[in-house]
């Protein structure tokens, strides 16, 4: 009896979390552009957020992510780049979590080892994408409006600790035009 009762309770959270998993794989794919407001935390600094507005393009393969600090944080070419004041950090795209948003359409459905879980109205989806990159994730959090996910924020996990990004949620704009100019005024020069 107990074995039967185990079968049909992991029958069932399967049957559960595929239709959830679907979800929110077909509301990230979906995402083309993305403009918003947000506040971010970073563990090492946890009380003091930060400000800033995110640009997003998954067709023209840009994010640009203006704080109020002077630091611009631009994907672009593969690179992850930071520019402090001129001072200018360079990293490998494909090592940093947030290549995820810059996949072609159909990347998170195919590509990506998922993980969902659905708690008060929140879903939050936890994606990594290879065995060896175990410590590095983007989890995705949404909350149900009228039977829909939207977007709230993320969580980054990387090497140098955990970053959450929260957005406004009255002046998030997804899949709105961005006008090119915004990522051509922020296309910096990757030093030699």
């Amino acid at each position: 009896m107990l074995k039967f009762l185990f079968i049909m309770y992991t029958l069932g959270l399967s049957c559960f979390s595929i239709p959830l998993k679907e979800e929110v794989l077909h509301t990230l794919d979906q995402m083309n552009t993305l403009e918003a407001p947000f506040a971010q935390i970073h563990s090492s600094q946890p009380n003091q957020p930060q400000m800033g507005t995110i640009y997003l393009s998954r067709s023209l393969k840009r994010i640009t992510i203006q704080m109020d600090q002077q630091k611009i944080i631009v994907a672009q070419d593969d690179a992850y780049i930071i520019d402090r004041d001129g001072h200018v950090e360079v990293q490998d795209l494909s090592q940093t979590p947030i290549q995820y948003l810059l996949k072609p359409k159909g990347f998170f459905s195919r590509d990506i080892h998922t993980i969902c879980r659905e708690n008060n109205g929140y879903v939050v989806a936890r994606l990594t994408h290879a065995i060896e990159m175990r410590d590095v994730y983007m989890e995705f959090i949404f909350v149900r409006h009228h039977d829909q996910l939207r977007l709230q924020g993320w969580v980054v996990k990387d090497l140098s600790g955990i970053t959450t990004v929260t957005f406004d949620p009255n002046n998030i704009k997804i899949n709105q035009p961005i006008h090119d100019k915004i990522f051509k005024d922020h296309c910096i020069k990757i030093p030699s």
